[in-house]
C-alpha cells in the first residue's frame, strides 16, 4: 500500500507540473493541446504501470 501512495504522490506532482507547463504555453488553444499531448505521452506508461500495481494488489 505504501508503494501505491508513493506512486500516487509522484503522479500528482507530475500532473501539477503538466498543468503549469500547459498554462504557460504562449499561443492559441491548438498549441496548448499539442503541448498537453506531448507531455501526456510520457506519462501514460507510468499511469498504466500504476493501475496494474493497484489491480495486482487487490487480487
Amino acid at each position: 500500500m505504501a508503494l501505491s501512495l508513493v506512486h500516487l504522490t509522484e503522479l500528482t506532482a507530475q500532473l501539477c507540473s503538466i498543468m503549469r507547463d500547459v498554462r504557460n504555453v504562449r499561443g492559441g488553444t491548438q498549441k496548448k493541446i499539442e503541448k498537453l499531448r506531448h507531455l501526456l505521452s510520457g506519462l501514460l506508461s507510468e499511469l498504466t504501470y500504476f493501475v496494474e500495481v493497484i489491480h495486482s494488489r487487490r487480487h
